[in-house]
């Protein structure tokens, strides 16, 4: 059979796979969602798990603070689903006329640079959202939110303003 990127996991899949693990340990998802910043949730053994997991030995600190970033936003997570993060904010639920996240809110959000800031107000979001994510793309979210030159950022402002209602 050709090797093709289907057949391929990706880093994405082991934090997904570590996210289904966690459900199933309430203790442990109960102190990740108790941290009040990545840093803390790299005091919690699952989220140094998630770093070791994905870490090579040799790795910069900033790449620790963002797995801390991905464990603790994602123990606030009770469900996957496949909509972008920025969508979901801008979509309006079944029999409403408004996006869930207001757009000064999601403007604020974007305007975070550092993931100390990013981090509550992620965690603000997803209780606004049902506690709903798709797991995936918010953990590269998370990771990718301060390089690439604003690129994610970028994108998550493209997703939300296509989407939101028109006022």
């Amino acid at each position: 059979m050709p090797d093709t990127n289907e057949n391929k996991r990706t880093q994405w899949d082991d934090v997904y796979d570590w996210w289904e693990s966690m459900r199933d340990n309430r203790r442990a998802c109960a102190e990740l969602r108790r941290a009040a910043s990545p840093l803390e949730a790299l005091f919690v053994p699952q989220g140094i798990g998630l770093a070791n997991r994905l870490l090579p030995k040799e790795h910069k600190d900033y790449e620790l603070q963002r797995l801390g970033a991905v464990a603790g936003v994602l123990a606030h997570v009770r469900r996957d689903n496949d909509v972008h993060p920025a969508v979901a904010m801008a979509l309006p639920r079944e029999g409403g006329a408004s996006a869930p996240v207001s757009e000064a809110r999601f403007r604020r959000l974007l305007a975070c640079e550092e993931l100390d800031e990013l981090y509550p107000m992620l965690i603000r979001v997803l209780r606004i959202l049902d506690n709903q994510a798709d797991v995936k793309q918010l953990a590269k979210s998370i990771c990718y939110w301060k390089s690439g030159n604003g690129r994610e950022r970028r994108n998550w402002a493209f997703e939300y303003f296509s989407n939101a209602p028109k006022s």
